[in-house]
């Protein structure tokens, strides 16, 4: 104030000094003009000012994504029975991500259905666990091993009566071994020419 040879605090003073600096971050910038609108409001108080607080920057707060396993399950026919059954592996421990993400995504897939379906049928879990194209059968057995076990739960408990598909049998490996012929052999295990540090050949 003394450089500017400032007799009094004016407005334009104070919104000045509070505008944001180049590189400071928000908050930064809300914790230095949060120190002076304190200040203001006291001599504001007091009357010795009568002076505008200068505002305080927005910052936005990202959205917190939450994950599809801490939601409630889509209301479908057998969401009922679904909550039972993650219930049942929560208190025994044995709900990995996986098991529960892949029993999300099949009963996504039992709303995506006819709306006036009200019973799991064999052809629906069938669809479900059909083969996909460039699927590999270890795949497969993977991506429904969660869901087999779920409908063995529900049909023990008696809530379905579904044929549960099987795994498919491992694929049988295309490779062939390659057999050696004798040149080949003699190139493996003579070794190449050693080089000097010039690059030509060593005697």
């Amino acid at each position: 104030m003394n450089k500017k040879e400032v007799l009094y605090l004016s407005q334009k003073l104070v919104d000045e000094w509070c505008k944001k600096h180049p590189g400071e971050t928000e908050l930064s910038h809300n914790t230095r003009v949060g120190g002076i609108r304190q200040f203001l409001r006291y001599t504001n108080s007091c009357g010795d000012t009568s002076l505008a607080l200068p505002p305080l920057i927005q910052i936005s707060i990202p959205k917190k994504v939450v994950s599809e396993t801490k939601l409630p399950l889509v209301k479908t026919f057998i969401s009922e029975m679904m909550d039972k059954y993650i219930f049942y592996l929560k208190a025994s421990n044995h709900l990995s991500r996986f098991t529960h993400k892949t029993l999300i995504r099949f009963n996504k897939y039992c709303a995506s259905i006819d709306p006036d379906v009200r019973v799991l049928t064999d052809d629906i879990v069938n669809e479900w666990f059909d083969k996909r194209p460039d699927e590999q059968c270890i795949s497969r057995n993977k991506r429904i091993l969660p869901v087999r076990k779920f409908l063995k739960y529900t049909n023990k408990h008696g809530w379905t009566n579904v044929l549960i598909p099987e795994n498919l049998p491992a694929e049988k490996s295309t490779y062939k071994p390659h057999g050696f012929n004798e040149d080949e052999l003699i190139a493996f295990f003579i070794p190449l020419p050693q080089l000097n540090l010039l690059g030509g050949k060593t005697s």
